[in-house]
Protein backbone atom coordinates (compact mmCIF):
# COMPACT_ATOMS: atom_id res chain seq x y z
CA UNK A 1 0.00 0.00 0.00
CA UNK A 2 1.44 3.43 -0.88
CA UNK A 3 1.01 6.39 0.99
CA UNK A 4 1.62 10.27 0.31
CA UNK A 5 2.68 12.30 3.01
CA UNK A 6 2.40 16.06 3.19
CA UNK A 7 4.57 18.09 5.61
CA UNK A 8 4.21 21.66 6.75
CA UNK A 9 7.33 23.65 8.77
CA UNK A 10 5.76 25.34 11.31
CA UNK A 11 8.79 26.19 12.72
CA UNK A 12 11.89 27.25 10.93
CA UNK A 13 14.01 23.76 10.50
CA UNK A 14 18.15 22.77 9.85
CA UNK A 15 17.89 19.91 7.85
CA UNK A 16 20.82 17.66 8.15
CA UNK A 17 23.50 18.14 5.99
CA UNK A 18 27.28 16.55 6.23
CA UNK A 19 28.65 18.97 8.77
CA UNK A 20 31.46 21.54 8.20
CA UNK A 21 35.05 21.75 9.40
CA UNK A 22 34.03 25.58 10.15
CA UNK A 23 31.53 26.70 12.55
CA UNK A 24 29.21 27.46 9.75
CA UNK A 25 25.88 25.08 9.81
CA UNK A 26 24.61 24.86 6.25
CA UNK A 27 21.27 23.11 5.67
CA UNK A 28 19.35 21.26 2.68
CA UNK A 29 16.62 22.29 0.72
CA UNK A 30 15.14 18.81 0.92
CA UNK A 31 13.82 16.39 4.34
CA UNK A 32 16.50 13.74 3.62
CA UNK A 33 14.68 10.14 3.87
CA UNK A 34 16.51 9.47 7.36
CA UNK A 35 15.78 12.63 8.75
CA UNK A 36 12.21 11.62 8.27
CA UNK A 37 12.70 8.40 9.82
CA UNK A 38 14.03 10.02 13.39
CA UNK A 39 11.11 12.33 13.78
CA UNK A 40 8.94 9.42 13.41
CA UNK A 41 11.15 7.32 16.05
CA UNK A 42 10.48 10.38 18.25
CA UNK A 43 7.11 10.15 17.63
CA UNK A 44 6.82 6.38 18.37
CA UNK A 45 9.00 6.89 21.50
CA UNK A 46 6.89 9.80 22.67
CA UNK A 47 3.64 7.86 22.35
CA UNK A 48 4.87 5.23 24.33
CA UNK A 49 5.10 2.86 20.95
CA UNK A 50 8.76 2.44 21.10
CA UNK A 51 8.28 -1.58 21.02
CA UNK A 52 6.72 -0.67 17.29
CA UNK A 53 9.56 0.80 15.80
CA UNK A 54 11.11 -1.85 14.03
CA UNK A 55 7.38 -2.21 12.02
CA UNK A 56 7.84 1.14 11.11
CA UNK A 57 11.31 1.91 10.53
CA UNK A 58 12.91 -1.81 10.22
CA UNK A 59 14.62 -3.49 7.13
CA UNK A 60 11.17 -5.47 6.56
CA UNK A 61 9.21 -2.34 7.38
CA UNK A 62 7.52 0.28 5.15
CA UNK A 63 10.17 1.93 2.15
CA UNK A 64 10.32 5.78 2.67
CA UNK A 65 11.25 8.40 0.41
CA UNK A 66 13.27 11.90 1.11
CA UNK A 67 10.66 14.85 1.19
CA UNK A 68 10.89 16.59 -1.88
CA UNK A 69 9.68 20.01 -2.17
CA UNK A 70 6.35 21.23 -3.32
CA UNK A 71 6.41 23.10 -6.48
CA UNK A 72 3.13 24.68 -6.24
CA UNK A 73 3.37 25.86 -2.37
CA UNK A 74 1.36 24.59 0.05
CA UNK A 75 -1.58 25.08 -2.27
CA UNK A 76 -4.11 22.57 -3.60
CA UNK A 77 -2.82 19.15 -4.16
CA UNK A 78 0.49 19.67 -3.73
CA UNK A 79 3.20 19.10 -6.60
CA UNK A 80 6.62 17.73 -6.13
CA UNK A 81 9.25 18.89 -7.59
CA UNK A 82 11.50 16.30 -8.84
CA UNK A 83 15.65 16.43 -9.14
CA UNK A 84 16.68 18.08 -11.84
CA UNK A 85 17.85 15.14 -14.35
CA UNK A 86 21.47 15.28 -15.25
CA UNK A 87 20.89 14.70 -18.87
CA UNK A 88 19.22 18.21 -18.61
CA UNK A 89 22.07 20.94 -20.25
CA UNK A 90 22.32 24.19 -21.42
CA UNK A 91 24.14 26.00 -23.83
CA UNK A 92 26.94 27.78 -22.69
CA UNK A 93 26.39 31.76 -23.16
CA UNK A 94 23.17 30.68 -25.06
CA UNK A 95 19.69 30.55 -24.72
CA UNK A 96 18.59 26.62 -25.64
CA UNK A 97 18.32 23.33 -23.39
CA UNK A 98 18.03 20.15 -24.26
CA UNK A 99 18.21 16.25 -23.30
CA UNK A 100 20.71 13.87 -24.28
CA UNK A 101 19.10 10.84 -23.32
CA UNK A 102 17.15 11.86 -26.82
CA UNK A 103 18.17 9.89 -29.63
CA UNK A 104 17.76 10.08 -33.07
CA UNK A 105 15.20 12.52 -32.35
CA UNK A 106 15.82 16.63 -32.65
CA UNK A 107 17.85 16.71 -29.20
CA UNK A 108 20.47 13.96 -30.46
CA UNK A 109 20.59 15.92 -34.37
CA UNK A 110 21.36 19.08 -32.00
CA UNK A 111 24.16 17.55 -30.47
CA UNK A 112 25.41 16.20 -33.43
CA UNK A 113 25.70 19.13 -35.65
CA UNK A 114 26.23 21.86 -33.16
CA UNK A 115 29.45 22.45 -32.11
CA UNK A 116 28.88 24.85 -29.10
CA UNK A 117 29.66 24.10 -25.62
CA UNK A 118 27.37 22.16 -23.71
CA UNK A 119 27.44 22.45 -19.52
CA UNK A 120 24.69 20.74 -17.10
CA UNK A 121 22.11 22.31 -15.27
CA UNK A 122 23.07 24.18 -12.23
CA UNK A 123 19.20 23.86 -11.01
CA UNK A 124 18.51 21.51 -8.41
CA UNK A 125 15.21 20.65 -8.99
CA UNK A 126 12.59 20.70 -11.80
CA UNK A 127 9.03 21.92 -11.99
CA UNK A 128 6.78 19.32 -13.74
CA UNK A 129 3.29 20.22 -15.12
CA UNK A 130 1.08 18.19 -16.92
CA UNK A 131 3.90 15.52 -17.06
CA UNK A 132 5.95 17.61 -18.87
CA UNK A 133 9.34 19.59 -18.20
CA UNK A 134 8.29 23.34 -17.17
CA UNK A 135 10.99 25.37 -15.82
CA UNK A 136 13.54 25.25 -12.94
CA UNK A 137 11.77 25.39 -9.63
CA UNK A 138 13.54 28.00 -6.91
CA UNK A 139 14.28 25.91 -3.85
CA UNK A 140 12.70 26.54 -0.32
CA UNK A 141 13.84 30.20 1.06
CA UNK A 142 16.29 29.77 3.40
CA UNK A 143 17.74 32.29 6.33
CA UNK A 144 21.11 32.59 8.06
CA UNK A 145 20.83 33.54 11.66
CA UNK A 146 23.98 33.82 14.40
CA UNK A 147 24.08 32.08 17.26
CA UNK A 148 26.59 32.16 20.37
CA UNK A 149 27.22 28.60 21.28
CA UNK A 150 26.52 27.43 24.92
CA UNK A 151 28.68 26.34 27.86
CA UNK A 152 26.53 23.67 29.28
CA UNK A 153 28.20 23.66 32.55
CA UNK A 154 28.09 27.36 33.40
CA UNK A 155 24.56 27.66 31.25
CA UNK A 156 26.52 30.79 30.02
CA UNK A 157 28.26 31.62 26.55
CA UNK A 158 31.01 30.19 25.73
CA UNK A 159 34.57 32.24 24.72
CA UNK A 160 34.51 32.62 20.83
CA UNK A 161 31.92 30.55 20.17
CA UNK A 162 30.08 32.09 17.71
CA UNK A 163 28.54 30.27 14.41
CA UNK A 164 26.36 30.81 11.65
CA UNK A 165 23.24 28.23 11.03
CA UNK A 166 21.05 28.35 7.91
CA UNK A 167 17.47 26.93 8.61
CA UNK A 168 14.65 26.52 6.13
CA UNK A 169 11.70 28.93 6.50
CA UNK A 170 8.71 27.94 8.37
CA UNK A 171 5.61 27.06 6.25
CA UNK A 172 7.62 25.86 3.19
CA UNK A 173 5.89 22.50 2.52
CA UNK A 174 7.08 18.93 0.99
CA UNK A 175 5.88 15.91 -0.30
CA UNK A 176 7.07 12.68 0.31
CA UNK A 177 6.03 8.95 -0.26
CA UNK A 178 5.93 5.33 2.19
CA UNK A 179 5.63 1.97 0.40
CA UNK A 180 4.67 -0.92 2.25
CA UNK A 181 3.10 -4.26 1.92
CA UNK A 182 -0.03 -4.10 4.36
CA UNK A 183 -1.56 -0.72 5.69
CA UNK A 184 -0.05 1.57 8.56
CA UNK A 185 -2.09 2.51 11.43
CA UNK A 186 -1.02 6.25 10.96
CA UNK A 187 -3.97 7.37 13.83
CA UNK A 188 -1.81 5.59 16.41
CA UNK A 189 0.85 8.44 15.74
CA UNK A 190 -1.89 11.60 15.13
CA UNK A 191 -2.37 14.46 17.98
CA UNK A 192 -5.76 15.49 18.67
CA UNK A 193 -6.07 17.47 15.40
CA UNK A 194 -5.55 14.21 13.47
CA UNK A 195 -2.61 15.41 11.83
CA UNK A 196 1.32 14.01 13.40
CA UNK A 197 3.80 16.08 14.79
CA UNK A 198 7.06 16.23 14.08
CA UNK A 199 10.57 17.76 15.11
CA UNK A 200 12.59 17.80 12.18
CA UNK A 201 16.77 18.34 12.01
CA UNK A 202 19.41 19.54 13.29
CA UNK A 203 18.69 22.26 16.88
CA UNK A 204 15.59 20.84 17.42
CA UNK A 205 14.89 22.92 20.68
CA UNK A 206 15.05 26.11 18.64
CA UNK A 207 12.94 24.86 15.85
CA UNK A 208 12.02 22.44 13.30
CA UNK A 209 8.36 21.76 14.40
CA UNK A 210 6.14 20.43 11.41
CA UNK A 211 2.86 18.77 10.92
CA UNK A 212 2.26 15.93 8.97
CA UNK A 213 -0.62 14.60 7.10
CA UNK A 214 -1.68 11.44 5.28
CA UNK A 215 -3.28 9.55 2.73
CA UNK A 216 -3.51 6.38 0.20
CA UNK A 217 -1.87 6.87 -3.38
CA UNK A 218 -1.80 5.01 -6.57
CA UNK A 219 1.04 5.68 -8.65
CA UNK A 220 4.31 8.12 -7.43
CA UNK A 221 4.65 9.88 -10.38
CA UNK A 222 2.84 10.01 -13.81
CA UNK A 223 4.15 7.18 -15.83
CA UNK A 224 5.30 7.11 -19.52
CA UNK A 225 5.70 4.77 -22.48
CA UNK A 226 8.27 4.68 -24.59
CA UNK A 227 7.76 4.66 -28.26
CA UNK A 228 10.90 2.68 -29.42
CA UNK A 229 10.07 -1.13 -28.42
CA UNK A 230 12.85 -2.77 -25.49
CA UNK A 231 14.12 0.39 -24.31
CA UNK A 232 12.91 2.05 -21.30
CA UNK A 233 14.30 5.52 -19.10
CA UNK A 234 15.41 5.25 -15.61
CA UNK A 235 15.46 8.66 -13.22
CA UNK A 236 16.64 7.99 -9.80
CA UNK A 237 14.46 10.17 -7.39
CA UNK A 238 16.39 9.71 -4.23
CA UNK A 239 20.42 8.45 -3.95
CA UNK A 240 21.01 4.76 -4.18
CA UNK A 241 23.24 2.61 -2.45
CA UNK A 242 24.16 -0.18 -4.78
CA UNK A 243 26.91 -2.87 -3.79
CA UNK A 244 29.25 -3.89 -6.71
CA UNK A 245 29.95 -7.44 -7.48
CA UNK A 246 33.62 -7.04 -6.90
CA UNK A 247 32.96 -5.39 -3.30
CA UNK A 248 32.58 -1.37 -3.05
CA UNK A 249 29.50 0.03 -3.94
CA UNK A 250 28.99 1.12 -7.72
CA UNK A 251 29.71 4.86 -8.91
CA UNK A 252 27.63 4.52 -11.64
CA UNK A 253 25.63 2.20 -13.72
CA UNK A 254 26.89 0.68 -17.60
CA UNK A 255 26.13 -2.00 -19.86
CA UNK A 256 27.89 -4.43 -17.50
CA UNK A 257 26.02 -3.47 -14.20
CA UNK A 258 22.84 -3.07 -15.72
CA UNK A 259 23.00 -7.11 -17.08
CA UNK A 260 23.67 -8.05 -14.07
CA UNK A 261 21.61 -6.03 -12.15
CA UNK A 262 18.13 -7.01 -14.57
CA UNK A 263 19.46 -11.06 -14.53
CA UNK A 264 19.87 -10.66 -18.40
CA UNK A 265 20.98 -13.56 -20.35
CA UNK A 266 20.76 -12.67 -23.36
CA UNK A 267 24.25 -12.43 -26.13
CA UNK A 268 23.66 -8.61 -26.22
CA UNK A 269 23.01 -8.37 -22.32
CA UNK A 270 21.44 -4.57 -21.33
CA UNK A 271 22.84 -2.09 -23.31
CA UNK A 272 22.97 1.53 -21.53
CA UNK A 273 22.53 3.94 -24.83
CA UNK A 274 23.10 7.10 -23.19
CA UNK A 275 23.57 8.27 -19.02
CA UNK A 276 24.37 11.16 -17.33
CA UNK A 277 25.25 10.52 -13.55
CA UNK A 278 27.37 11.71 -10.31
CA UNK A 279 27.83 9.85 -7.21
CA UNK A 280 28.95 11.11 -3.61
CA UNK A 281 30.06 9.93 0.02
CA UNK A 282 27.54 9.12 2.27
CA UNK A 283 28.46 9.27 6.04
CA UNK A 284 26.41 7.84 8.61
CA UNK A 285 25.79 8.19 12.14
CA UNK A 286 23.24 5.54 14.64
CA UNK A 287 21.60 8.28 16.63
CA UNK A 288 20.72 5.20 19.56
CA UNK A 289 24.12 3.57 19.18
CA UNK A 290 25.59 6.53 19.31
CA UNK A 291 28.57 5.39 16.49
CA UNK A 292 29.23 6.27 13.25
CA UNK A 293 28.18 3.57 10.67
CA UNK A 294 30.13 2.17 7.70
CA UNK A 295 31.02 4.99 5.00
CA UNK A 296 29.39 4.17 1.33
CA UNK A 297 29.19 5.41 -2.22
CA UNK A 298 25.83 6.54 -3.48
CA UNK A 299 25.28 7.25 -6.83
CA UNK A 300 23.04 10.69 -6.52
CA UNK A 301 19.25 11.80 -7.51
CA UNK A 302 18.88 13.00 -10.53
CA UNK A 303 21.05 10.35 -12.38
CA UNK A 304 19.50 9.13 -15.73
CA UNK A 305 20.00 6.40 -18.11
CA UNK A 306 18.61 5.07 -21.36
CA UNK A 307 18.48 1.36 -21.74
CA UNK A 308 17.66 -1.16 -24.62
CA UNK A 309 17.64 -4.98 -24.36
CA UNK A 310 17.35 -8.05 -26.85
CA UNK A 311 13.90 -9.13 -27.43
CA UNK A 312 14.81 -12.77 -25.68
CA UNK A 313 15.18 -10.89 -22.18
CA UNK A 314 12.42 -8.82 -22.85
CA UNK A 315 9.73 -10.53 -20.19
CA UNK A 316 13.10 -10.29 -17.50
CA UNK A 317 14.02 -6.82 -18.27
CA UNK A 318 10.80 -5.75 -18.31
CA UNK A 319 10.10 -7.53 -14.77
CA UNK A 320 12.82 -6.52 -13.44
CA UNK A 321 12.24 -2.76 -14.28
CA UNK A 322 8.70 -2.93 -12.34
CA UNK A 323 10.58 -4.44 -9.20
CA UNK A 324 12.66 -1.90 -8.89
CA UNK A 325 9.93 0.86 -9.41
CA UNK A 326 8.02 -0.81 -6.41
CA UNK A 327 10.57 -1.93 -4.18
CA UNK A 328 13.43 0.37 -5.36
CA UNK A 329 16.73 0.00 -6.19
CA UNK A 330 20.37 -1.46 -3.95
CA UNK A 331 20.75 -1.49 -0.24
CA UNK A 332 19.24 0.83 2.96
CA UNK A 333 15.64 1.33 0.39
CA UNK A 334 14.14 1.35 4.00
CA UNK A 335 15.86 4.58 4.51
CA UNK A 336 15.13 6.36 1.99
CA UNK A 337 17.95 5.02 -0.77
CA UNK A 338 17.22 3.84 -4.30
CA UNK A 339 13.85 5.78 -5.27
CA UNK A 340 13.80 5.14 -9.15
CA UNK A 341 10.75 6.27 -12.28
CA UNK A 342 10.57 4.06 -15.26
CA UNK A 343 10.09 6.61 -18.22
CA UNK A 344 8.90 9.34 -16.41
CA UNK A 345 6.87 11.50 -18.91
CA UNK A 346 9.30 14.53 -18.17
CA UNK A 347 12.06 12.50 -19.97
CA UNK A 348 10.33 10.85 -22.81
CA UNK A 349 10.40 12.21 -26.37
CA UNK A 350 11.68 15.74 -27.19
CA UNK A 351 11.48 18.76 -24.37
CA UNK A 352 8.61 21.49 -24.38
CA UNK A 353 9.82 24.23 -26.58
CA UNK A 354 8.60 26.60 -23.36
CA UNK A 355 11.65 25.11 -21.64
CA UNK A 356 13.83 24.25 -24.28
CA UNK A 357 13.90 27.97 -25.21
CA UNK A 358 13.68 29.91 -21.46
CA UNK A 359 17.10 29.71 -21.15
CA UNK A 360 18.29 32.94 -22.90
CA UNK A 361 20.88 34.52 -20.37
CA UNK A 362 19.62 38.41 -19.36
CA UNK A 363 21.09 40.80 -21.92
CA UNK A 364 23.97 42.62 -20.22
CA UNK A 365 24.75 46.61 -20.82
CA UNK A 366 27.20 47.16 -23.93
CA UNK A 367 29.07 50.07 -23.85
CA UNK A 368 31.31 51.14 -26.65
CA UNK A 369 35.02 52.40 -25.78
CA UNK A 370 36.48 52.13 -22.71
CA UNK A 371 35.23 52.74 -19.41
CA UNK A 372 35.72 56.15 -17.30
CA UNK A 373 38.31 56.13 -14.38
CA UNK A 374 36.89 56.60 -11.64
CA UNK A 375 35.70 59.65 -10.30
CA UNK A 376 35.83 60.94 -13.63
CA UNK A 377 32.32 60.30 -14.95
CA UNK A 378 32.95 62.70 -17.96
CA UNK A 379 37.02 63.02 -18.62
CA UNK A 380 38.91 65.12 -21.01
CA UNK A 381 40.48 62.27 -23.21
CA UNK A 382 43.35 64.49 -24.38
CA UNK A 383 44.21 65.34 -20.50
CA UNK A 384 44.12 61.33 -19.94
CA UNK A 385 46.27 61.11 -23.15
CA UNK A 386 48.86 63.76 -22.21
CA UNK A 387 48.85 61.96 -18.68
CA UNK A 388 49.76 58.29 -20.01
CA UNK A 389 52.27 60.14 -22.27
CA UNK A 390 53.65 61.88 -19.67
CA UNK A 391 54.04 58.83 -17.67
CA UNK A 392 56.10 56.90 -20.15
CA UNK A 393 58.75 59.53 -20.59
CA UNK A 394 58.99 59.63 -16.88
CA UNK A 395 59.50 56.20 -16.42
CA UNK A 396 62.36 56.31 -18.61
CA UNK A 397 64.41 58.60 -16.76
CA UNK A 398 63.24 56.36 -13.24
CA UNK A 399 64.78 53.32 -11.82
CA UNK A 400 62.07 50.93 -11.62
CA UNK A 401 63.52 49.28 -8.23
CA UNK A 402 64.19 52.14 -6.49
CA UNK A 403 60.83 54.06 -7.30
CA UNK A 404 58.01 51.72 -7.72
CA UNK A 405 57.74 51.66 -3.93
CA UNK A 406 57.67 55.58 -3.53
CA UNK A 407 55.55 56.35 -6.38
CA UNK A 408 53.39 54.02 -4.36
CA UNK A 409 53.28 56.08 -1.37
CA UNK A 410 52.76 58.92 -2.93
CA UNK A 411 49.37 57.07 -4.15
CA UNK A 412 47.94 56.57 -1.05
CA UNK A 413 48.84 59.94 0.34
CA UNK A 414 47.20 61.15 -2.67
CA UNK A 415 44.36 59.16 -2.18
CA UNK A 416 44.05 60.35 1.80
CA UNK A 417 44.88 64.03 1.22
CA UNK A 418 44.92 65.39 -2.35
CA UNK A 419 48.09 65.91 -4.80
CA UNK A 420 49.24 69.06 -2.72
CA UNK A 421 50.34 67.07 0.22
CA UNK A 422 51.62 64.61 -2.19
CA UNK A 423 54.13 67.45 -3.36
CA UNK A 424 55.40 68.73 0.54
CA UNK A 425 55.95 65.20 1.27
CA UNK A 426 57.95 64.42 -1.71
CA UNK A 427 60.15 68.22 -1.61
CA UNK A 428 60.98 67.17 2.13
CA UNK A 429 62.13 63.78 1.31
CA UNK A 430 64.40 65.28 -1.49
CA UNK A 431 65.55 68.39 0.93
CA UNK A 432 67.03 65.99 3.47
CA UNK A 433 70.77 65.41 4.25
CA UNK A 434 70.98 62.37 2.07
CA UNK A 435 67.97 62.26 -0.51
CA UNK A 436 68.82 59.06 -1.87
CA UNK A 437 66.49 58.18 -4.78
CA UNK A 438 63.76 60.94 -3.63
CA UNK A 439 65.87 64.05 -5.40
CA UNK A 440 65.67 62.17 -8.61
CA UNK A 441 61.95 61.61 -8.25
CA UNK A 442 61.22 64.36 -7.24
CA UNK A 443 63.22 66.49 -10.08
CA UNK A 444 61.42 64.13 -12.68
CA UNK A 445 57.47 64.37 -11.75
CA UNK A 446 57.15 66.63 -8.96
CA UNK A 447 56.40 69.70 -11.62
CA UNK A 448 53.90 67.41 -12.89
CA UNK A 449 52.23 66.44 -9.19
CA UNK A 450 52.44 70.17 -8.32
CA UNK A 451 50.65 71.05 -11.81
CA UNK A 452 47.76 69.24 -11.23
CA UNK A 453 47.23 70.11 -7.38
CA UNK A 454 44.68 72.08 -8.22
CA UNK A 455 42.97 69.92 -9.75
CA UNK A 456 40.55 66.72 -9.08
CA UNK A 457 42.68 64.28 -7.42
CA UNK A 458 41.58 62.01 -9.41
CA UNK A 459 43.71 62.95 -12.06
CA UNK A 460 46.74 63.05 -10.08
CA UNK A 461 45.98 59.14 -9.11
CA UNK A 462 45.27 58.78 -13.06
CA UNK A 463 48.86 59.84 -13.66
CA UNK A 464 50.77 57.90 -10.64
CA UNK A 465 48.87 54.59 -11.73
CA UNK A 466 50.29 54.93 -15.13
CA UNK A 467 53.34 55.84 -13.80
CA UNK A 468 52.77 52.49 -11.87
CA UNK A 469 52.33 50.32 -14.74
CA UNK A 470 55.04 51.31 -16.84
CA UNK A 471 57.61 51.20 -14.33
CA UNK A 472 56.28 47.43 -13.81
CA UNK A 473 56.82 46.75 -17.75
CA UNK A 474 60.37 48.14 -17.70
CA UNK A 475 62.73 45.49 -19.47
CA UNK A 476 65.32 44.93 -16.87
CA UNK A 477 68.84 43.54 -17.14
CA UNK A 478 70.56 40.27 -15.51
CA UNK A 479 70.88 40.91 -11.36
CA UNK A 480 67.60 43.03 -11.39
CA UNK A 481 69.04 46.73 -12.62
CA UNK A 482 66.69 48.38 -15.33
CA UNK A 483 67.37 48.60 -18.39
CA UNK A 484 67.97 52.26 -19.14
CA UNK A 485 70.86 52.44 -16.73
CA UNK A 486 74.11 51.23 -16.16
Amino acid sequence: MNYRLQIRLVDPATLGRRPAVSNEIRSLDFIPGTSLRGAIFDVLRAKGLEGSAGAWLGPEGPRWSCGWPASNGCHGDWQIAVPMPKSFQQQKRGSLRRNILEVDQAGGAEAASDKAQWIRLKDRWLRVERGKAAAPFEPPSSEVDMHVALHYGRQGHRHEGLFSRETVGAHNCFVAYVSHKGPLDWKALASADGAVSLALGKRRSAGGAATLEWREAGAFWPPGEMQEPNQAVIQLMTDAVIPGPSGGYLRGLDSAAFSGLAGAKGEKGVEALKGASSFREVPGWSGLWNRSREQSLAIEAGSVWRICWDETDREGVEGWLRRIEEEGLGIRRHEGFGWVAINPTWLIGPLPDAFREMGAPSPKPIKSGPWPWPGLENPNREDLTNLVEGAARDSEKLRAEENLARVHDLTAIVQRSGASEAVKFLEQRASRENPGPWKELNETIGGRLTALGGRPPELALFYLEALKTELKIKPKKPGGQSGDRD
